[in-house]
C-alpha cells in the first residue's frame, strides 16, 4: 500500500509541477505510451523492464522506484515506531511522511515546495498537538517571523518564501526546543552539502540551492526523537 502511494506521489509531484491533471492515465514521459496495468506494479515494473520502457526503450528515472520504496518504509515506520499501533496516529504520521517526502521530491527536482504538501502538514500538527494549540501557535509565530526575516532582509536570495511557509508548520509539530534543534540540524546539513558541492565544483558561489529538503530532514529528525522514547 505504501508502495502504491508513493507511485502517486510520483505522478501528483511532476504532473503538479506541469499544471497537468492527475486524474488521467500514466504515460511515458519520452514516446508517450500509455502505460499498461503490468507497467505499472510498484518496484517490480520497473526491475522487471530493466529500469526502460518496454515501448521506446528510454531509460526510466531511477526517481520512481526510490519513492516507492520510501513510501513503503514511511508505512511501515509510521505504524510500528511511531504510532506504536494506534490506527489514528498511524494515518497521521502516514500523511506527514508523505507531504515531506512530496517536499522532498519537488523542491530537488523543480525548487518549489507545493501548497498541498504544506496544508497536509499543517493539518497533522493540528491533530497532533490539539491539547497545546496556543503554544503551538506561538511557536509557529516564532518560526515564521525568523524565516520572514531573513527573507526579508537578503529579498529571497537565502531561502525562498515557500521555506518560510514550511517553516511555519513546522511550528505546530514540534515543541519549542525541537523546533530550534530541527532548525540546527537543518543549517548545519545544508551548509555541509553546499560546503561539499562548492569544494567538489559542481556549483558555484552564486548557484541556488535548495533549503526545504534540509528543513524536512530535521523535522523528521526531531519527529522521529519525540515520538519513539517511549514504547
Amino acid at each position: 500500500m505504501g508502495a502504491s502511494c508513493g507511485s502517486f506521489l510520483n505522478v501528483l509531484v511532476d504532473r503538479s509541477e506541469h499544471h497537468e491533471s492527475i486524474q488521467g492515465r500514466s504515460h511515458c514521459d519520452s514516446c508517450n505510451h500509455t502505460l499498461h496495468w503490468y507497467e505499472l506494479i510498484p518496484v517490480l515494473s520497473y526491475v522487471i523492464q530493466g529500469g526502460k520502457c518496454n515501448t521506446c526503450k528510454a531509460k526510466l528515472s531511477f526517481q520512481y522506484p526510490t519513492v516507492e520504496l520510501a513510501s513503503a518504509g514511511i508505512f511501515v515506520i509510521s505504524y510500528l515506531y511511531l504510532a506504536h499501533g494506534d490506527l489514528l496516529l498511524t494515518v497521521i504520521f502516514i500523511l506527514i511522511g508523505f507531504a515531506s517526502l512530496g517536499i522532498l521530491l519537488s523542491d530537488i527536482k523543480y525548487m518549489t515546495i507545493p501548497d498541498w504538501a504544506v496544508v497536509v502538514l499543517f493539518i497533522c500538527g493540528l491533530l497532533l498537538n490539539q491539547q497545546q494549540l496556543p503554544l503551538g501557535l506561538a511557536t509557529a509565530s516564532f518560526s515564521l517571523m525568523l524565516f520572514l526575516l531573513i527573507y526579508v532582509l537578503s529579498h529571497g536570495a537565502a531561502m525562498g518564501f515557500g521555506d518560510v511557509k514550511l517553516a511555519f508548520v513546522m511550528g505546530y509539530l514540534l515543541s519549542l526546543p525541537s523546533l530550534l534543534f530541527a532548525l540546527y540540524i537543518s543549517v548545519l546539513t545544508g551548509g555541509l552539502v553546499a560546503g561539499y558541492l562548492l569544494l567538489a565544483k559542481k556549483v558555484g558561489m552564486k548557484s541556488t540551492i535548495s533549503f526545504g529538503p534540509f528543513l524536512i530532514v530535521g523535522l523528521i529528525t526531531m519527529i522521529w526523537y519525540e515520538y519513539t522514547k517511549t514504547p
